[in-house]
């Protein structure tokens, strides 16, 4: 019987396998893993600031300060002062960020893909339906 660890292991694997194909092509996401992250989220909810992100990321606000600061840079997000409260931000995404995610998704999908091959239909589909099951539990 397989172990959650070993569970784990592997599916950080297929991530490893994933970047490394997307490196060996010689281009690169217009996202870190870390921006995707935070758009991704940001997609499924409204109402996100600093703090927020910093405790979804399980980073120190500075931290995650610092990443949105780079985000708004890039034109992946706009702060907006809070109606409810005066002192902070909310955050949102711009379509930039919209589009950006689109075509990673697309770029990692491809890749991914590939990988996947190896797997039939109905492999695929047990492998979707178990995963689905995981991250729905939370």
């Amino acid at each position: 019987m397989p172990s959650s660890q070993s569970i784990v292991q592997l599916l950080f694997q297929l991530q490893k396998a994933i970047h490394e194909k997307v490196r060996d092509t010689g281009n690169s996401p217009a996202l870190s893993m870390s921006e995707m992250m935070v758009i991704k989220h940001m997609i499924c909810k409204k109402g996100w600031t600093v703090s927020s992100i910093a405790k979804m990321m399980s980073v120190r606000k500075p931290s995650a300060s610092h990443l949105v600061k780079q985000m708004e840079e890039k034109g992946f997000l706009e702060r907006r002062k809070n109606p409810k409260d005066q002192r902070s931000h909310l955050l949102e995404l711009t379509q930039k960020s919209i589009q950006a995610i689109k075509e990673v998704e697309a770029f990692f999908g491809g890749h991914a893909a590939e990988l996947l091959d190896v797997l039939s239909q109905e492999e695929k589909g047990k492998l979707e339906s178990l995963l689905r099951k995981v991250v729905e539990s939370r």
